[in-house]
């Protein structure tokens, strides 16, 4: 799904994050794009919910499309980690990976240019399609 998300719709960086309980934190485990060994070993945050953009997403299992980054309210949500990895991420994604109430990670998608028309509907419904199956494969595996 992964690499679908960084070559089909045309993102900068990609990459998945997974629960590392022993780590105490969230953390990139593979990731495509540009800087992208760099930019995957500092995707990571603490396990512990904090009043973040990222943390919120999962404790609410929402889907986020970040048009524009810097906008007040988002900037204001963006955790210093992110803003100093990936400080020229105008537009986003994230997809949280929640099975139950159990949160398992995140897929994250950018791209340097905002995107003041949005995601577009079939852009939206191929990210959730692939989303669905990650989550079917889970929930089989489990």
């Amino acid at each position: 799904m992964l690499e679908t998300l960084y070559t089909a719709l045309g993102f900068r960086f990609a990459t998945v994050a997974l629960k590392d309980v022993k780590g105490g934190q969230y953390r990139a485990r593979a990731a495509f794009g540009a800087d992208q060994a760099r930019r995957q070993a500092g995707f990571a945050f603490p396990l512990p919910s904090r009043r973040d953009l990222f943390h919120l997403a999962m404790e609410n299992d929402a889907d986020l499309m970040i048009a524009d980054a810097a906008g007040p309210k988002i900037r204001d949500l963006l955790p210093a980690w992110h803003r100093e990895l990936l400080p020229d991420a105008r537009s986003f994604i994230v997809l949280p990976l929640v099975l139950g109430k159990v949160q398992l990670g995140l897929f994250y998608a950018d791209r340097t240019e905002t995107a003041p028309e949005g995601v577009p509907p079939d852009e939206t419904a191929l990210i959730k399609a692939l989303k669905g199956q990650v989550l079917a494969a889970l929930r089989s595996g489990s």
